[in-house]
């Protein structure tokens, strides 16, 4: 697969041969985001004294009895059997133990939150599973109250990400989709709050740092007031929230240090789903391939994006290459 990274004046143009297109720059983009990272930050409490819209609503914090519900729904709607009817296909199973349990499970096709829900089941609720969300991140932040704006300007971003579930836990706050935990908010001292991401390919550097004992994170971003919080944290937990189904090519504008990082100004999303199944089909021939052209001067503020099957051998203005 051929890729080339984006022009750095006013249009760039990006071509590839065949399977997944690779993802440019090293720092993570969705769609053209800049105003709605510029809002995010100031509701963080980064935008300087100027009034703006009102905010939307951070995601409330799940209570147990509501994270409960949420996987029997999981449960139900994967299996099509809700959990007093596991209860008893498990009992009747005859497993011993946590980890039998687990592997019959697995073996069943239930997995994840489901799967965790029917061991608690089993086996019994951690005394802190059943305390209310509030009580949770009030013993978080207890004896380091100076860092809990930190967490409510995370939360405070969350709404321009999508639909998310915050998830309340002892020592830290998970942030969840249906597929899995994507981010965690954790105390870890009392002068730094670590934004832990689940980032299996990304190694550190720059802003992403080494993660220890912060859940399924790989990385992780301190944070230690509110204004860090700003348009590349949010960028990240884009990015890092994801949607499998959702094939694009992510385009990143910046300037990079002299340590190699980039530092996002603005960042694009090329849906693979916008392209003309007659130009897949053209650019899959011998000696073809598929290529985007963007202007970041589009109508409305977004930039203009056209898709086009070339020849493979051709640079991006059209001419052969050398």
């Amino acid at each position: 697969m051929d890729a080339a990274p984006p022009s750095s004046g006013p249009s760039g143009a990006v071509g590839w041969t065949g399977g997944t297109p690779p993802r440019t720059g090293s720092t993570p983009t969705g769609e053209d985001h800049t105003g709605e990272d510029r809002a995010a930050t100031e509701a963080a409490g980064a935008g300087g004294g100027q009034a703006g819209p009102e905010p939307a609503a951070a995601p409330p914090l799940k209570s147990w009895e509501e994270m409960r519900d949420w996987a029997e729904h999981l449960l139900r709607s994967r299996t099509g059997q809700g959990v007093a009817t596991w209860n008893r296909r498990s009992a009747e199973a005859g497993l011993p133990d946590e980890q039998a349990l687990r592997a019959w499970l697995d073996g069943q096709g239930v997995t994840g939150y489901a799967q965790a829900l029917l061991v608690w089941e089993r086996f019994g609720y951690p005394d802190f599973r059943t305390a209310e969300a509030d009580e949770l991140i009030a013993g978080q932040y207890s004896d380091r109250p100076q860092l809990r704006p930190v967490l409510d300007a995370v939360l405070a971003a969350l709404p321009a990400l999508g639909p998310v579930t915050v998830q309340a836990r002892k020592t830290c706050v998970s942030l969840v989709t249906p597929r899995c935990t994507f981010a965690v908010v954790q105390a870890t001292t009392k002068s730094r709050v670590d934004l832990g991401l689940r980032l299996e390919h990304e190694r550190p550097g720059g802003r992403l740092l080494a993660a220890r004992d912060i859940g399924a994170a790989t990385v992780r971003i301190p944070l230690t007031r509110p204004e860090d919080v700003d348009a590349e944290v949010l960028g990240w937990l884009r990015y890092v929230r994801g949607d499998r189904a959702d094939r694009h090519l992510g385009l990143a504008w910046g300037d990079v240090h002299s340590d190699g990082t980039l530092r996002l100004f603005r960042g694009s999303k090329l849906r693979l789903a916008g392209v003309d199944p007659r130009l897949v089909e053209e650019a899959m021939r011998p000696g073809r391939r598929l290529v985007a052209r963007i202007r970041l001067t589009g109508t409305q503020g977004e930039p203009a994006l056209t898709w086009s099957a070339g020849p493979a051998d051709a640079d991006l203005a059209g001419a052969p290459l050398k």
